[in-house]
């Protein structure tokens, strides 16, 4: 098992180190795609800016309060874009038959799915994005640092990747059975992409235990950002308890679980689309 995982490790780090060499060979678009990371979240901040300016709060959350929900979900999101990116288009693999190379391959199919030595730098862009949101929420909010608090911080950003890999790969599953693309990876997306950019407490109670507890988004910057809370003088939001704060490690690895699993049976019925 140890041989297995350090030479998973060595193939992992010279494939990484290949994909960066072919990533910076253009470095004006990526200069560019990163300036457009940078304009599109910096715009999502100031519209709720503007609202903010009329209402104060938006469902009790101040601006600097939902920075730090943009800024938790940028940061986990940078780190899967940079090295996880691929299990997105896994439904378009399947479809087109390029599993069937991958079964050939002597090496775990999740991981050539999953990982497969692209490199995209562009997610490098959206994490540093997200840490400077991050940064200005912990200002604005008056959070006490502590070494435990540094310590979540990490975990929190290692689940949201956790997550955000689980939700993809389960949507992505369910080609294998329609051989087409499902339309849960556009709810995935809209989940994700969208509607976890702003606290669920202002949704309807449904939507509410959806993002909890079937598409697991809430944690991924809702649930964490009651941590933080904890160590400011500021009142908590409704909706958070520091409970399901610290809960959030637990919910990514039973969602990655979960989501391993499916494949593992998906794969095990699998059977070629002939293309």
């Amino acid at each position: 098992m140890e041989t297995g995982w350090r030479r998973y490790l060595i193939l992992s780090w010279r494939l990484a180190r290949a994909g960066y060499l072919s990533s910076t060979r253009d470095r004006v678009d990526l200069l560019l795609g990163i300036l457009t990371n940078v304009v599109r979240q910096g715009v999502s901040l100031v519209l709720i800016g503007i609202v903010l300016a009329h209402f104060r709060v938006l469902a009790g959350w101040s601006l600097a309060a939902i920075a730090l929900l943009i800024g938790l979900r940028s940061m986990s999101h940078g780190v899967f874009v940079a090295f996880l990116n691929p299990i997105r288009g896994v439904q378009e693999k399947i479809r087109r038959g390029d599993l069937d190379r991958m079964l050939l391959q002597p090496i775990g199919v999740l991981y050539q799915a999953a990982f497969g030595g692209t490199v995209e730098l562009l997610g490098f862009g959206d994490f540093l994005v997200g840490a400077g949101f991050f940064v200005y929420a912990m200002i604005g909010l008056a959070v006490r640092w502590t070494v435990p608090l540094a310590a979540f911080t990490l975990v929190a950003i290692a689940s949201g990747v956790a997550i955000e890999f689980a939700i993809y790969l389960a949507s992505g599953v369910v080609a294998f059975w329609t051989l087409q693309d499902s339309p849960l990876y556009a709810l995935t997306y809209m989940f994700h992409e969208r509607l976890a950019l702003y606290p669920i407490s202002m949704y309807g109670s449904g939507l509410q235990f959806v993002m909890s507890w079937v598409v697991p988004v809430a944690f991924v910057n809702f649930f964490p950002a009651a941590v933080f809370f904890a160590h400011s003088d500021l009142p908590m939001p409704v909706g958070l308890t520091v409970g399901l704060g610290w809960f959030t490690p637990v919910m990514a690895v039973l969602s990655a679980g979960v989501a391993v699993g499916l494949w593992r049976v998906a794969l095990r019925r699998y059977e070629s689309t002939g293309s």
